[in-house]
């Protein structure tokens, strides 16, 4: 199964926002070789990635961040950025291209 690459995106930018770039680094440190290697080089929103990757990707945002809360809310919370910040994104394009 795959999932694209704008989610995986999406959820990098979260961690960004609310965390700092350092999250970041802390989550590569985690990572295996091929998925340290898609962070370095990064994330192409258009390519489809390995479901196996982003379920990785979000229970290390689970276990390193919110170790003693609800996942069900973090989730919640993690998709509405997704949302908001995709709509922004495609947003930007059309009026670029307008």
């Amino acid at each position: 199964m795959k999932v694209k690459g704008i989610v995986i995106s999406s959820s990098i930018d979260f961690l960004r926002e609310k965390f700092g770039e350092e999250s970041i680094e802390m989550i590569k440190e985690k990572l295996n070789d091929e998925e340290r290697d898609f962070l370095h080089f990064g994330i192409c929103k258009a390519m489809w990635y390995d479901v196996e990757f982003h379920i990785h990707l979000t229970d290390l945002i689970l276990k390193l961040f919110y170790p003693d809360e609800e996942p069900k809310k973090i989730l919640r919370d993690i998709g509405a950025f997704t949302a908001d910040h995709d709509q922004k994104s495609i947003k930007k394009i059309v009026y670029q291209l307008g």
